[in-house]
């Protein structure tokens, strides 16, 4: 009887999702879906609106169909990247929309910095600041992901298209960043990402110029040198604004981290005078759940801190 059962069961369910061929479109109906095709849309306007620009207020059909072909292949790229490994922002729209914000707004200021100087190093600024600030606010894969999308878009928007020495520097000094700075723990590790980022960035502008101005070393030295100040003084920069991005994206770095774990934060001194057994347990479990958590490649020190005031 229990065969015949299950039978029965297969065979309504069969029947039931031929009956409604569309059953597995019904995720298109998710909310979080609608509104993470609108945030792309945005993104997808916005960047189209910021690389069509031209001061002239001439831009052909033509010109304009090829962008929104670039636009939304990149976008598409991003989408897929997102959807893949940082699903949590399908369901956080604040970040989302942070996200969009942040890249929009770095081409905005490379547009409008190159167009009115005419310097190329201001995009290799936007570059790091957007590889830095994603870094520090997510991880280091999905940030290189994204700064190498952003890098692209630049590119287009501050330089010809057959021009890859913006794009080149740009990808120098953005790639340091999401390779080496995994955590800050202390205040001279971003200081000497940043000088690593910056000797990358003059070597590949002096090469890139070299080549294309071969014979004139002064010039060489004279474009690279712009490209490898910015990217120090965009480091020092987020240094000092580390406290503002950690509330803009809600996240604690390593060295607020540290500050937490402090003995002399008051609540574990008030703890320490009056439980002190208590006390003593929380520093053993936190050193047993920083070491298991190292283990397996996860954030020690959020688990020792987190240990500390369970």
């Amino acid at each position: 009887m229990g065969l015949f059962n299950r039978t029965n069961l297969r065979r309504s369910r069969v029947r039931k999702e031929m009956a409604n061929p569309f059953a597995d479109l019904s995720w298109l109906a998710n909310p979080d879906v609608i509104y993470s095709a609108a945030i792309w849309l945005l993104f997808v306007l916005l960047s189209v609106a910021v690389l069509g620009y031209e001061p002239t207020g001439q831009t052909g059909y033509g010109r304009l169909a090829a962008i929104v072909t670039v636009v939304v292949l990149i976008g598409l790229a991003a989408a897929f990247h997102i959807s893949q490994y940082q699903k949590r922002l399908l369901k956080n729209r604040v970040r989302a929309i942070g996200l969009v914000a942040l890249l929009i707004s770095m081409l905005v200021c490379a547009k409008l910095a190159v167009a009115l100087t005419g310097q190329m190093f201001w995009a290799t600024g936007t570059a790091v600041a957007a590889a830095l600030i994603l870094t520090i606010a997510y991880n280091q894969r999905f940030a290189m992901a994204m700064s190498m999308l952003y890098c692209v878009l630049a590119s287009f928007a501050v330089s010809r298209v057959t021009d890859f020495s913006v794009l080149l520097t740009m990808l120098a000094g953005a790639l340091p960043y999401c390779f080496f700075l995994k955590e800050i723990r202390t205040r001279m590790r971003l200081l000497e990402v940043s000088l690593v980022a910056a000797l990358t960035v003059f070597m590949m502008s002096a090469a890139m110029t070299y080549l294309s101005y071969p014979g004139l070393p002064s010039g060489v030295f004279a474009a690279a040198g712009p490209n490898a100040a910015v990217t120090i003084l965009v480091g020092v920069l987020i240094q000092g604004l580390l406290p503002v991005l950690e509330k803009v994206f809600r996240i604690a770095t390593s060295m607020t981290l540290l500050d937490y774990s402090d003995a002399n934060q008051p609540l574990l001194k008030r703890l320490a005078m009056e439980a002190p057994g208590t006390y003593s347990h929380s520093l053993l479990i936190g050193s047993i759940a920083e070491a298991a958590a190292e283990s397996i490649g996860r954030n020690g020190l959020l688990c020792r801190v987190g240990a500390y005031y369970h």
